[in-house]
């Protein structure tokens, strides 16, 4: 089962190291062919120092450094003095600099939310099975690789059994010559003509009784005359024997499937002594798992109000505001649609009777003005006045979002949003 085959395969390996972090997903994967995957930097941390050591695969070391930059230029990450690239010919290493009073954990966390020092990779196992392309879990995937190695180790030993036929026939050959050697040059003497050469040669040896195919007269021709007459009988039946034993064992690998698997396996280890090396990229189980959480989001217990108004004006609020900032006291502003939520919220996702699906992502929910404690999102207006909002759902940043809502209406009618 994958289970089992997971005790052995810990999971992906990735050339540029990295942290997996969340574990669990991997049986689903396997299981499935599909998923995704959260891969981390390797982050040290020393004294005032944040050392990056390894990157996600695929993250490019010099935007990433420009994007940390960005961010320390706007305030987004504080904390940081420097930022130096001290990578050698021993691996990455990026180091950034700290103040005495900064928040090591806090600023790891806006690194891992706003830069590539976290990632998500998709997984999708297809690979083409009978030239066709399917999705494949674990277990189908080593099955059709080993099936695909014997293959190819069954053509492989085809083609040297064919280099080992012709070996033995040319060594059959001289053998003939070596016996013959005599004759064979009075006949070779005796021939002028340069035309149809081997033809007439091979015709004068059949009547010597000396049968020789194209390809073995063709060599023996071939070969200078002091190499011929020094032809050892001995050396001659050695090479041959040795070669027809290797061509029985070759057929007999084809034909039997336990030597074949046997020779499989051998192939595998001389491939690991040869090019195996240790693990680089650390697979865990992050259950402190926070870079989901927006570090630069004060969380309190204040409830805050997402209100849209008759005339289409929308905004976020406290409930706690004083009449003098409230921004709907005149008659025109009257509420249509109010809800209640606490911060810190990701996501407001807004259903409406047409069976339509708004996201809204709060992401500078933290730059709320202090003095009207108010955010204007002008933004969604005029989806709000092609829809009616039937219902609104908020999802904080502690949870995850599955993979999909679906809606069903009272008639039957489903609708899957991704």
């Amino acid at each position: 089962s994958t289970k089992e085959l997971l005790k052995s395969i810990q999971g992906p390996d990735f050339p540029t190291g990295g942290i997996i972090i969340n574990k669990k997903n991997l049986l689903n994967i396997y299981k499935t062919g599909v998923g995704k995957l959260f891969i981390q930097a390797k982050i040290q941390k020393i004294k005032n120092e944040i050392i990056i050591a390894e990157l996600p695969y695929q993250t490019n070391k010099l935007n990433l450094i420009e994007k940390i930059k960005n961010l320390i230029k706007k305030k987004k990450i504080l904390g940081i003095t420097n930022i130096t690239d001290e990578t050698d010919k021993e691996g990455v290493r990026i180091c950034l600099k700290l103040q005495n009073n900064a928040k090591k954990n806090l600023i790891i966390n806006v690194l891992h939310k706003r830069t590539q020092t976290e990632i998500a990779y998709y997984v999708n196992m297809v690979a083409l099975i009978q030239n066709k392309p399917q999705r494949l879990n674990l277990k189908k995937i080593l099955t059709s690789f080993i099936e695909h190695r014997k293959n190819t180790i069954v053509n492989k030993l085809y083609y040297e059994l064919e280099i080992l036929k012709k070996k033995i026939h040319i060594l059959q050959g001289l053998n003939i010559i070596h016996e013959n050697i005599t004759k064979i040059i009075e006949i070779i003497k005796l021939i002028n003509v340069k035309k149809n050469f081997l033809e007439i040669i091979n015709t004068h040896l059949e009547l010597n009784n000396i049968f020789l195919s194209k390809e073995q007269l063709k060599t023996a021709i071939e070969l200078p005359l002091h190499k011929l007459t020094k032809l050892e009988k001995k050396e001659l039946c050695i090479n041959i024997e040795k070669y027809t034993k290797q061509s029985n064992k070759y057929f007999e690998i084809i034909k039997n499937n336990n030597k074949l698997n046997e020779f499989l396996e051998n192939e595998l280890k001389d491939i690991t002594k040869e090019f195996g090396d240790n693990r680089k990229t650390v697979i865990k189980e992050n259950n402190n798992y926070t870079t989901q959480i927006n570090p630069l989001v004060n969380v309190d217990k204040k409830i805050y109000t997402f209100i849209v108004t008759i005339d289409y004006k929308v905004c976020i609020t406290t409930l706690h505001t004083n009449k003098k900032n409230f921004p709907f006291t005149k008659t025109h502003n009257k509420i249509k649609f109010i809800e209640f939520f606490k911060i810190p919220c990701e996501y407001i996702l807004m259903f409406t009777n047409q069976s339509n699906f708004y996201k809204l992502k709060l992401k500078n929910f933290d730059t709320y003005d202090n003095k009207k404690n108010l955010i204007k999102l002008n933004k969604i207006k005029d989806l709000i006045k092609k829809n009616k909002i039937d219902k609104i759902i908020f999802i904080y940043e502690t949870q995850e979002l599955k993979q999909f809502i679906l809606i069903i209406t009272k008639r039957g009618i489903y609708k899957k949003i991704i």
